[in-house]
This record gives structure tokens, sequence and C-alpha cells, in this order.
């Protein structure tokens, strides 16, 4: 066999080999992939199992509070209609001292 035919040969083996290695990279790439995906899908799974149970948790609060909010609003809100002169001139006065306590901090 002559040195052309030889490295003729050599580089044939050579490309096969690279050949090899090129499959082999992307299966594990393909494999890593897949393993991302799957973790990707098992944390989302936990994230929204973990949602709904603190929801669950929270939600006996939220109803407790929110109930209390509205009655809240709806009294306020009966205080202005009984009394609109009386509603505006507190308007008026919290907002005359709101100005003087933001003006005297830029002073």
């Amino acid at each position: 066999m002559s040195d052309e035919q030889k490295i003729k040969k050599d580089i044939e083996e050579l490309k096969e080999e690279f050949q090899e290695i090129r499959e082999l990279a992307e299966d594990y790439a393909e494999d890593a992939a897949e393993d991302g995906r799957g973790c990707m899908r098992k944390m989302k799974k936990h994230i929204g199992r973990r949602s709904e149970e603190l929801l669950d948790e929270l939600m006996p609060i939220i109803e407790k509070y929110q109930g209390s909010g509205r009655e809240v609003v709806e009294r306020v809100e009966n205080k202005v209609c009984d009394n609109p002169l009386l509603s505006l001139a507190v308007a008026f006065g919290a907002g005359l001292i709101i100005g003087r306590l933001l003006d005297n901090g830029r002073r």
C-alpha cells in the first residue's frame, strides 16, 4: 500500500470517527434536552400544586378581610351621602394639611 493510499485510508477513518463523535454529541444533546424538559414539567407541576395549596390556606383570610373592607366602603359612602357638605369640608381640610406637609418637606 502506497503512502498516498494509506493517507486516504487514514482520512476516511478519521471522517468515520468524527461522524461517530457527531452522532454521540447529538444523542447527548437530545438526552440533555429531554431531561431539561422533564425537570421543567416537574417544576411546573410542583409550583402549580404549591400555589393551589397557598391559595387554599389564604382564602379564609382573604374572605374575612374582603367582607369587612366592603362594609367600611359602604359605611363611608353612606356617611358622605348623608353629609355631603361636611364630607367636602373634611376632604378640603385634609388636602390642605397634606399639601402643607409635602410643602414643608421641600423647604
